[in-house]
């Protein structure tokens, strides 16, 4: 049996820093399939294991199945930010077309929130719990002049980007010490 050769990659940059973990890859075959298969294998820093087998061709390079290792994680953030934040798991229907239009409101309101962090350009700081806060800090207000929201936004903002740049450096130091 072929011994696995992990090599530290920084695989993204994550709302808490840049995400390493050691990687390896190679191609095996499963016992009932003919066709070879990539065995991907990722050790975290913080001990975990996690590994998938894809069906790539044999000539994809390894940049292109560390990118596709992490495609997962998004759509989970999707789903959980949906739940938690507008209620995508609080439908109470009887009919098919009610569950429908329920996960029809949620969708566009992911949608919306969506658009709203591409126009502030897809900053690592501003989130679906950020736009709620937003929300929830604007609606009671009886009036809001354009300088009072950009305040608010500002705030906001500045509060996050100081958590982000804290996590940043924690994380940069731990990752330090693990690809030593």
């Amino acid at each position: 049996m072929r011994r696995l050769r992990f090599q530290p990659v920084q695989l993204a940059e994550s709302a808490k820093g840049p995400l390493w973990a050691k990687v390896a890859c190679c191609r095996v075959y499963r016992a009932d399939d003919e066709q070879p298969l990539w065995l991907f294998v990722r050790k975290n820093e913080d001990g975990t294991i996690k590994y998938a087998l894809s069906n790539a061709p044999a000539d994809t390079p390894f940049e292109t199945l560390c990118q596709v290792c992490l495609m997962r994680w998004p759509i989970e953030q999707c789903f959980q930010e949906g739940k938690s934040q507008l209620g995508m798991n609080h439908y109470e229907h009887r009919s098919w077309p009610a569950w429908h239009r329920h996960m029809l409101y949620v969708f566009l309101a992911l949608h919306f929130l969506m658009g709203l962090r591409i126009r502030l350009k897809k900053s690592p700081y501003a989130d679906t719990a950020l736009a709620r806060r937003l929300l929830a800090s604007v609606l009671p207000l009886r009036s809001l002049t354009r300088k009072g929201a950009a305040q608010i936004v500002r705030y906001h903002l500045k509060r996050n980007l100081v958590a982000y740049t804290s996590h940043r450096k924690k994380r940069i130091a731990l990752a330090k010490k693990y690809n030593e």
